[in-house]
C-alpha cells in the first residue's frame, strides 16, 4: 500500500508546471492506483504528498488523462516498484504439503509405508 511518507517525498522532487504533475503521476501511477482503491479521496492522497487542498483537483485531472493514454497505447504504465509479496513461512509451507488432497482421506503411516514398499523404496524401522 501507498505510505504517506514516500508521497510527501516524492511530491517534494515531482517536476515543477504544468507537465510536472502529470510527470509525477506516470512515475507513481501504481501507488495512486492503490491508493484510490484502498479508497483514498484525491484530497487524501495531495495531503499525503504535502500539497494544498487546491491541488487535489488538478492532481485528479492528471491522473485521468494519464490512465486514458495508458489505456489507449499511448504511454505504459512503469513497472510496478515496491515490496515483494511475503513469502510463506517454514511452518506453514510444512503444514501445506503435509495436508492430504481435498476429498482424500488422510493415510496412516502404515498405509503410507505399504505404498513406499510398492512403489520399490526399503523401509528401514
Amino acid at each position: 500500500m501507498t505510505d504517506k511518507a514516500g508521497l510527501a517525498d516524492l511530491a517534494m522532487n515531482y517536476p515543477p508546471g504544468s507537465r510536472g504533475l502529470g510527470i509525477w503521476v506516470l512515475r507513481e501511477y501504481a501507488q495512486i492506483t492503490s491508493a484510490r482503491r484502498h479508497g483514498w479521496s484525491w484530497a487524501d492522497i495531495a495531503q499525503a504528498m504535502d500539497l494544498d487542498a487546491r491541488k487535489a483537483k488538478p492532481l485528479a485531472e492528471a491522473y485521468r488523462r494519464v490512465a486514458q493514454r495508458i489505456a489507449s497505447g499511448q504511454l505504459i504504465a512503469p513497472p510496478v516498484r515496491g515490496v515483494p509479496a511475503p513469502r510463506p513461512s517454514a511452518e506453514a509451507t510444512r503444514e501445506r504439503l503435509q495436508r492430504p488432497p481435498p476429498g482424500s482421506a488422510p493415510k496412516t503411516p502404515e498405509q503410507n509405508a505399504a505404498d513406499l514398499v510398492a512403489s520399490g523404496v526399503k523401509v528401514i524401522d
